[in-house]
């Protein structure tokens, strides 16, 4: 080959180039992890809560405590209370100083036997045991008042008032209902005593006035049964008793004598 034959094929290829100089499809870059991730393992073991610890059945002397709120949906709830509270004794003792109990005879009272007479309403004012109510629920009536003297002194006075009764049908929730009911104030000059048959487990001692009083629950605080406040100013005896009247209610009572 002549030098010019070497020299024009020289001239060919590089005007053809080399395959690699081809265009062809875009190539994906490919990604390549540099590590492989791995989990923790836990730093502690699930803590498991404790199983609840069984209710203690209450006893019945919690079951029927004055300050339960019972379920009255049924008409005849407060059945189980009476008769459990039939069950429980009551004896005399001596409660914030005052003499109470079934058989307890109220002593002190300065007349003689036969000496004592009714007197009219208006004999009491300014007396030892005159009082006039503050508070007494709404609606609640007079229903009687009587008082009594002896040589020309008044020694006792009474008063007795009715609580409403609520007569629409249905009325509400049971101790949201006015129910009827009663409430006696009477003050006595007197030793401090007064009879009474509540059982024992309802009667504790209290502060009316800042005077020690004899408080005997009734048989629900919201309401219902039986109660009593007694207190006595160390001459004269103040008592006031209720009937389907909350606890608040009876101290408020007894609160505002004056």
């Amino acid at each position: 080959m002549t030098r010019w034959a070497i020299a024009a094929a020289v001239l060919l290829l590089a005007a053809c180039g080399s395959d690699d100089d081809e265009p062809g499809p875009t190539r994906e870059p490919v990604f390549t992890p540099t590590s492989t991730a791995t989990v923790a393992p836990p730093t502690s073991t699930p803590t498991v809560p404790p199983s609840p610890t069984p209710t203690e059945t209450p006893t019945a002397a919690e079951r029927f405590s004055p300050d339960v709120i019972p379920d009255t949906r049924n008409g005849r709830w407060f059945v189980p209370w009476e008769e459990w509270e039939a069950e429980q004794p009551a004896t005399e003792k001596l409660v914030a100083g005052i003499t109470v109990g079934p058989d307890v005879v109220r002593t002190g009272i300065p007349c003689s036997a036969g000496e004592a007479s009714y007197t009219t309403i208006d004999a009491v004012a300014g007396s030892l045991v005159d009082f006039r109510p503050a508070y007494l629920p709404e609606g609640t009536t007079l229903n009687s008042e009587e008082a009594t003297e002896c040589r020309g002194q008044v020694v006792n006075f009474y008063q007795s008032y009715s609580l409403p009764t609520d007569d629409a049908p249905g009325g509400g929730a049971f101790f949201d209902r006015a129910r009827g009911g009663y409430v006696e104030i009477f003050r006595s000059i007197s030793e401090p005593a007064f009879s009474s048959g509540i059982p024992d487990y309802r009667w504790e001692e209290t502060e009316i006035g800042g005077q020690p009083a004899a408080l005997a629950h009734p048989l629900v605080d919201l309401g219902f049964g039986q109660s009593m406040l007694i207190f006595h100013d160390g001459q004269v005896l103040t008592f006031v008793r209720a009937y389907h009247l909350s606890l608040d209610e009876l101290i408020e009572v007894a609160e505002g004598l004056r």
